[in-house]
């Protein structure tokens, strides 16, 4: 199981990668917080989310709200077909900016 990470990619777009659970989140989402300061556009490649429990996508809708109260424009990329199931069982996918 690969850890989860979140990092900055040399084009100053963000990485979040790895094995996301309930576990995980919480620090992910502290440290995304600060990804979104002083930013008006954010972009966040998914390509290597090794897997995802429903968690996964709790965190990336908090990120697009707290992107929108920091008047963010925020947008996920190559998010895993596992992940956008569980948005669309949730209800939420059509909320949620998948590029």
């Amino acid at each position: 199981m690969k850890a989860p990470r979140l990092k900055q990619k040399a084009d100053g777009h963000w990485a979040l990668s790895g094995h996301l659970s309930f576990d995980s989140i919480p620090a992910l989402y502290r440290e995304g917080l600060s990804m979104l300061a002083n930013k008006n556009e954010l972009i966040v490649d998914l390509t290597e989310v090794s897997h995802s429990d429903s968690s996964g996508v709790a965190l990336l809708t908090t990120w697009f709200r707290a992107a929108k109260k920091a008047n963010c424009e925020i947008h996920f990329n190559n998010a895993p077909s596992f992940m956008r199931s569980f948005a669309k069982v949730s209800g939420i996918d059509h909320l949620l900016p998948w590029s």
